[in-house]
């Protein structure tokens, strides 16, 4: 009589079918989780420099776009420019992917600047900060 150990095609093949799945499950999780991470490091730049933003603030100094002139809601941050004149702090490198989107010189409390994962749109990722801290959310729809 034939007394061999061995596993059956069947039950090869429901194994390789369980780790296909499970496989699948971790992938999508993973890609979550790298914009998370991505969000974090983000939020992480942009919360470092609020001091600086709030001394600038204290010295009667608007936040520049570009070191030279004023923020307003249509200019876009440049990389590596002071964030006000006299400023040693620089508007800091965001993560791949992410880019600056605006900021606002308001009197002392209104102040805000905000940066955003592939261009703001619906559903991805934004950091917003003002003179409370960073916040990380989800960029809402807007209805007409």
């Amino acid at each position: 009589m034939l007394d061999q150990k061995a596993f059956t095609l069947v039950e090869l093949l429901i194994v390789i079918a369980i780790t296909g799945v499970l496989s699948s499950v971790a992938i999508v999780n993973l890609g979550s989780t790298r914009e998370k991470a991505r969000a974090s490091s983000a939020q992480a730049s942009l919360r470092g420099i609020i001091s600086a933003v709030v001394l600038c603030y204290d010295e009667a100094k608007n936040l520049k776009y570009n070191g030279i002139a004023d923020c307003n809601a249509f200019n876009y941050i440049q990389v590596g420019t002071a964030i006000c004149a006299g400023s040693p702090t620089t508007w800091p490198v965001l993560p791949d992917g992410w880019v600056y989107n605006t900021c606002v010189n308001a009197p002392f409390t209104n102040w805000f600047y905000l940066a955003c994962d592939e261009a703001c749109t619906t559903g991805k990722r934004e950091v917003y900060c003002n003179n409370k801290g960073c916040v990380s959310l989800i960029v809402p729809e807007f209805e007409l």
